[in-house]
């Protein structure tokens, strides 16, 4: 069963609408220049939108800033030095140079690794695709940790995208938005059902 995390939620009826659609994680934007960004004090608001079976994973930069936020997972792109408060989803940025072997090796201590397309500006939800090449080489390899796809998916390809690396989670944002931390709840509908149908066949 591959899970499904849906990113850059911003308020609770978008929280409901994701959990309603089949999300088992909804993403936290901790930094401060995106136009999805949450600050701290909101989160207890959306949190409690809700179900207990769904969790709220921080997207930050380091773990500095993800300890402000009240989340059940750190998806942090600098790993801490030292032991984290919380279990890490290490976030990469998939570029050309990027040496495959040596990512799906060193992992620190997080417990999956999250592979989104490099952007030169943005961290995440520029809705950019990772190259078919590389992405079949990340997901193909070895490797002792869950992985997730993110970076461009829709409920248009988002089923192709399960069937040819078969990541254990999909991480979307962009691909389900009216507008940049604004979700559409039709489209987060139709992206969980692509998964639901991915994961039957």
């Amino acid at each position: 069963m591959v899970r499904i995390k849906m990113c850059g939620i911003t308020n609770p009826g978008d929280a409901a609408a994701a959990a309603d659609a089949g999300a088992s994680s909804i993403g936290i934007i901790a930094f401060e220049n995106s136009p999805r960004y949450v600050h701290p004090a909101r989160l207890s608001e959306i949190r409690s939108a809700l179900p207990p079976w769904v969790s709220v994973t921080v997207v930050a930069p380091d773990a500095e800033i993800a300890a402000r936020y009240d989340a059940d997972f750190w998806q942090l792109y600098s790993l801490p030095g030292g032991v984290a408060n919380k279990p890490i989803i290490q976030a990469i940025r998939v570029g050309d140079d990027l040496n495959v072997a040596d990512v799906l090796s060193n992992y620190g201590g997080s417990i999956a690794l999250l592979f989104d397309a490099y952007h030169p500006d943005l961290m995440g939800g520029s809705g950019h695709r990772i190259s078919e090449s590389l992405a079949d080489r990340l997901f193909a390899a070895p490797c002792q940790v869950p992985r997730i796809l993110a970076g461009g998916l829709t409920p248009d390809n988002v089923a192709k995208a399960i069937s040819t690396f078969t990541p254990w989670g999909v991480d979307v944002s962009s691909g389900i938005e009216l507008s940049p931390g604004i979700k559409c709840p039709f489209k987060m509908k139709a992206f969980a059902a692509a998964v639901i149908t991915a994961n039957t066949l």
